[in-house]
């Protein structure tokens, strides 16, 4: 079941403009926190005037990847209609960009930022491959962090079989502001032809540069194996 899941990732070279906030101003107490620890879980909420200037290429997509918003991206007036009229299931509510600028002019563009639901869906950490930080004591906690350290390097991802989320796109406990998606989430935009949603299956995705060399990867999988030595 957990294979159906996948991963919105930040896309790199691709046809698609993307968005940076403008002057933002942030609400530090506005801002998720972990029902157990009280450890914080996201970022802070975008609040005040939102503005968003567009860069890099001339096409917009319906997810518009933006630098500064609590979750990577922003929707389109399109998407936000196509979601709502499928039922999906997962965003808490949605906020219209107050203003889209180009090369500092106005652009008669519609975007909305979104608040997520967080799931609890336990990682397997026996079958994933992740490589951690040194522990934080002070920051473990068995929901949002249970080994107490920061997840350096992922490698693959597995989520405990028995772990369900009863929503589309969401967020998790352990892992901040990443967004997960249901294949019935992908299907949807895929078949109302929604624009520049990129993605990967749990398990193939990774956070480990690219330029980074076999014997560099083959060390760091074999740290991963010590520390789950370690973690038992």
């Amino acid at each position: 079941m957990n294979q159906n899941i996948f991963i919105a990732v930040q896309p790199s070279g691709t046809k698609y403009a993307w968005g940076e906030v403008v002057n933002p101003i942030y609400d530090e107490k506005q801002i998720d926190l972990c029902p157990l620890c009280k450890n914080y879980v996201s970022g802070m909420k975008w609040i005040e005037e939102k503005i968003i200037e567009l860069r890099g290429r001339k096409n917009i997509p319906d997810f518009l990847y933006s630098y500064g918003t609590k979750t990577p991206f922003v929707i389109s007036e399109k998407a936000l209609t196509v979601l709502k009229e499928n039922g999906i299931k997962g965003i808490i509510e949605t906020k219209m960009i107050d203003k889209v600028i180009a090369k500092k002019e106005p652009v008669d563009l519609t975007f909305y930022t979104m608040e997520l639901e967080r799931c609890e869906m336990p990682i397997d950490y026996v079958r994933s491959k992740i490589l951690f930080g040194k522990p934080h004591s002070e920051l473990k906690c068995k929901l949002c962090n249970p080994f107490g350290r920061t997840k350096n390097f992922i490698f693959e991802l597995c989520f405990d079989d028995k772990a369900t989320a009863d929503a589309d796109i969401f967020h998790i406990y352990e892992m901040g502001s990443t967004i997960f998606l249901s294949e019935r989430f992908i299907k949807i935009c895929q078949e109302n032809q929604l624009t520049g949603l990129f993605y990967n299956t749990i398990t193939d995705y990774s956070t480990i540069p690219a330029f980074f060399s076999e014997e560099t990867r083959a060390k760091m999988l074999k740290e991963i194996e010590d520390q789950k030595i370690e973690l038992q």
